[in-house]
């Protein structure tokens, strides 16, 4: 499997865990409200369906806060390297992100990273199986993770 290939597969799980299953048992009335409480945040324009660039910012700015340890709004190249599951790979793509090696990586940074830009935008492509350009909550919840 290719590396795009799993962090796509880690993304649509992560999806599949914020929408179809929690991580802990819930009544089915909590779970519910948890789904659309996050589909709402998600949905800046309120329409109802998440564009692939509502999704993009979503999942890249819930990255960026699980990343960023001390939630000061930046992320150090240890706070990188600590939460990163490939070292190796964290180690090549950090001052890749930092472009203006300033020593720790905004949001601002991340959403110009293109290469993990477009993983985001494949990885909606997948959400969105009828390639109309947005997901509802109800397709999101409908997700499988082994597809």
């Amino acid at each position: 499997m290719t590396k795009s290939a799993v962090i796509i597969t880690s993304l649509l799980t992560s999806c599949y865990t914020l929408f179809a299953q929690p991580s802990q048992p819930y009544d089915q009335q909590t779970q519910k409200s948890r789904q659309i409480a996050l589909f709402k945040k998600f949905d800046t324009n309120q329409n109802g369906q998440l564009t692939e660039q509502e999704f993009v910012n979503a999942i890249a700015s819930d990255l960026f806060k699980k990343f960023d340890q001390d939630q000061d709004g930046k992320v150090s190249e240890t706070e990188y390297h600590k939460f990163a599951r490939d070292k190796q790979r964290a180690k090549q793509e950090y001052p890749k992100i930092d472009t203006t090696q300033k020593g720790y990586i905004q949001l601002s940074d991340v959403m110009h990273y293109t290469p993990l830009i477009n993983e985001l935008r494949q990885a909606f492509r997948k959400v969105d199986t009828k390639n109309k350009g947005s997901v509802s909550l109800q397709e999101l919840s409908e997700l499988n993770p082994n597809s």
